[in-house]
């Protein structure tokens, strides 16, 4: 496959909405749901014992399912609640049994911050006082909580990545609220599959998280199917020198990602000049090779001179890494760049 052939099929991948932390969320959320599932069913074993067990005398007996809504993140989300009775020795309808774990959610439901705290640290404290407070079972959350997460988690990290060939890695610190900061690997294969690969706490510029996150992830078989991996950066320094010391430097090739630098070049510019300054960035973005590529630079450079030095100075750091992707020859950064990342 030649390097236009992969530009296109990143380009396919990256003109569309599905950014890191869009991706990211988006399997923390289904994780979320397993969570749920299997929590529930979790407690229906731990009080009506298992599915046709002989000799049954548990005090519950499971009757049956029923559709019920948990709001998961920002929306709510329809799941198949499963029903417990008490059991009675005269065949009559026993009471019902509250379901601890459906309990200590539905009220308030789950968050993504709490959701990544529980997979990170086993089980969430807020998660265990909220199970102290609710139905008769409970106590039974408490182990559902912990085994749906840790359950969860243990899954989409053991997932096998030697098969696939990656011809790019994108890695970006996505924030999830306030001291709480995902460092996010996604990668993108030579067809321009993009595969949320791994994630961990802490932000770009920690080495140690980083070194971590690479650890893990070739342990796993990720591998440049190409000769060298274009590796997409919001510039960290951090996540740079984890990944050249992880891959090599010789076969890692740095793209900054351009949505990155245009915000920081925004930040030194007043109101008025950020949309010319995002014109230029555009510019950039539709050259096609190197030759332009350095023209739509060169014409961003020039406006900056004349507005503000801190700008001109963001420019010109990592001036090769803003380009790479031209010399590469890819297509245009406007609809095939993997560096235009629309995650916040």
């Amino acid at each position: 496959m030649t390097k236009r052939d992969s530009g296109a099929g990143i380009g396919k991948q990256a003109s569309g909405n599905n950014s890191v932390l869009e991706s990211f969320r988006s399997q923390v959320k289904a994780m979320a749901l397993q969570v749920l599932m299997r929590g529930m069913e979790v407690c229906v074993s731990e009080v009506c014992g298992q599915a046709h067990e002989r000799g049954n005398k548990s005090m519950g007996r499971r009757a049956g399912n029923e559709k019920s809504r948990v709001l998961v993140f920002d929306e709510y989300q329809v799941v198949e609640r499963p029903r417990m009775r008490n059991r009675t020795s005269t065949g009559k309808k026993g009471q019902e049994i509250e379901n601890g774990f459906y309990e200590s959610v539905k009220g308030r439901g789950l968050s993504e911050q709490e959701l990544f705290k529980m997979m990170q640290n086993g089980v969430s404290t807020r998660g265990l006082d909220r199970l102290e407070k609710s139905g008769s079972s409970a106590h039974y959350g408490k182990k559902a909580w912990a085994e749906g997460t840790a359950r969860a988690l243990e899954e989409f990290r053991n997932r096998d990545l030697g098969s696939y060939r990656f011809f790019a890695l994108m890695v970006d610190g996505v924030v999830l609220s306030k001291g709480v900061v995902i460092v996010v690997a996604m990668g993108i294969t030579t067809s321009g599959e993009k595969i949320l690969l791994d994630f961990e706490q802490g932000n770009s510029e920690s080495l140690e998280a980083c070194n971590l996150l690479m650890r893990r992830l070739i342990s796993r078989g990720f591998k440049p199917g190409t000769q060298v991996l274009l590796v997409i950066l919001d510039g960290a320094d951090a996540l740079s020198k984890s990944i050249k010391n992880a891959f090599g430097a010789e076969r890692v090739l740095i793209q900054r990602c351009l949505v990155h630098k245009e915000r920081n070049l925004h930040s030194y510019l007043s109101y008025r000049d950020r949309g010319e300054c995002s014109g230029l960035m555009n510019l950039i973005r539709k050259a096609e090779g190197i030759i332009d590529g350095e023209k739509a630079y060169k014409k961003l450079e020039l406006f900056l001179k004349g507005k503000n030095d801190g700008a001109l100075k963001s420019l010109h750091e990592g001036k090769e890494e803003l380009l790479t992707v031209h010399r590469l020859n890819l297509l245009p950064t406007s609809s095939s760049d993997p560096s235009v990342d629309q995650s916040d």
